[in-house]
This record gives structure tokens, sequence and C-alpha cells, in this order.
């Protein structure tokens, strides 16, 4: 290795990122050119973790790397969401023995998540992207927040934006009983958030799903929430198979019956 070379690894080694794991983008604004990482890897110094991504040999990697190292480094507008950001926030009982093995990401936009993300074998989960437009541009970024997981910076969304997140792929990825479950552990949700996130929901469907769910959990902060600027469309919404219909809400539901909700055969 010559002195160029060493001196630019040496300023790598000193000015490492809050992530273990090193993107080919940011080892080129340090300097690093692609053939340098290669002669860094043959040289013992980093580890090839897939196309355009590596670690510092000696040093173990998890999924919050890779998700710092997305956020941050490759600046790629997207977070961690729905039952993922639940489950890492300690607001769901259902964690999988083992841990995670699933991280949920959505990015409006964003076309596909980096190879070296999606196919390297070094960590336990598999990364999901959803791409849909659940929100308004305008919606309250205070939605989105920062926390530390391992030492790593990640951002994901809020309980209240999470929730939402979810409830928008119920019943095709999601179950409506684990929904409600979920739900029922919400309970010091911040009204102004949950009224700002639904003032600005696209989804007919997650708003009124969302209203039902809180209102039969009979949380409180429910009661500070003013409906009359929440828009929730004409017409009836089918849930699942349907078989029990709520008419303040105007939604059809399966396997969630109460005693105020009419009876209807299933759709």
């Amino acid at each position: 290795m010559n002195t160029l070379n060493k001196t630019k690894i040496n300023h790598v080694m000193t000015h490492l990122p809050s992530s273990k794991v090193l993107t080919s983008a940011w080892l080129f604004t340090e300097g690093v050119t692609p053939q340098l990482n290669r002669w860094y890897v043959q040289s013992g110094w980093f580890k090839r973790i897939g196309q355009g991504a590596y670690s510092v040999v000696g040093q173990s990697v998890s999924y919050f790397d890779a998700l710092c190292a997305l956020q941050q480094q490759l600046k790629s507008p997207v977070h961690v969401g729905g039952k993922t950001a639940l489950q890492l926030l300690n607001m769901s009982h259902f964690v999988p023995l083992g841990g995670l093995r699933e991280i949920l990401l959505f990015g409006e936009g964003v076309k596909e998540l980096p190879r070296w993300l999606t196919t390297s074998k070094q960590w336990p989960v598999r990364f999901t992207l959803c791409r849909s437009k659940l929100f308004h541009e305008t919606v309250d970024l205070s939605t989105l927040i920062q926390r530390d997981f391992e030492s790593v910076p990640v951002q994901l969304s809020c309980p209240e934006r999470a929730i939402m997140e979810l409830l928008e792929h119920v019943p095709q990825k999601e179950a409506l009983e684990e929904a409600l479950l979920l739900m029922e552990n919400l309970v010091f949700l911040r009204s102004t958030i949950v009224q700002s996130l639904l003032e600005n929901c696209t989804s007919i469907k997650v708003k009124r799903l969302f209203l039902y769910l809180a209102k039969r959990c009979q949380h409180t902060w429910f009661n500070d929430l003013d409906l009359s600027s929440v828009e929730l469309g004409k017409g009836k919404r089918v849930i699942g198979q349907g078989g029990h219909y709520n008419a303040e809400y105007k939604i059809s539901l399966s396997h969630l019956s109460r005693d105020d909700d009419e009876q209807l055969p299933a759709v």
C-alpha cells in the first residue's frame, strides 16, 4: 500500500459515520474511489457487504447500521413504519421470537432499495418497500422521529403515524384482530398529531377504520378530536369479508362484532 492510500484509509478510519455500513457514495465524498475500495478489500481493511457497501474488517454490523446508511449516507427518503415502527417503539406484543424478521420501509417515490440492502446475508431480516402515498405533503413533519437503536440513529414513524400505516394494509397483509390489539396499546397517543394525520390522510378506509378502532378501545384522546374537519367520504367500505356493519363509520368488518353493530350477511 502506497503512502497516499494509507493516508486515505487513516482518514476514513478516524472519520467513520454513525453507521458501520460504509456506502460507496459516502466513501467517494471522503476521497475513496471504487479502485481504492477494491484495494482496501484486498488489503484486509474492508469487507464487501454487497455492491456499493462495505464494512471495516472486524466490526460487526446490524440492520440498524444498514438503515442508518440508507437514510443518512444515501439520503434515501424512506423511514421505518407500520408494524415495524410499533415493534421498535415497544408498542406491540407481536415481536417474533429471535427478533424482527421483516423491516417495513415507507418511501413515496422510491422505486427500489439498494441490492446490498435486500440481498445481503449480513442481516437476519428482509426489507420490504411500501411506496403508497398515504399522506399529503402538508402532513406534520413531527410524525417522523429519530431514535437510537444499538447506538445507531434511525428515522421511523411516530406511533400515531405507524398505526395508520399498518391499517392501510388491513386485511391484505395485516390481520384486523391484530390491528385491534395494537390499537388497545395506544393509550397515550397525542390528539394533535392524530388530528393532523387524519386531515392529511388520503385513504378513506384508513381514516374510518382508525376512528372505529379508537372509539371501540375508548381511548381518552379520541374525545379531543375534531372530526368535522376530517373528510370521511361517502358510501360504504367493506374490509375483509364483511359480516358486521358499523353504521357510524359505514364499514363492514369481519370477526370484530360488537353489540351496537348491525349484523350483515358475509360479503
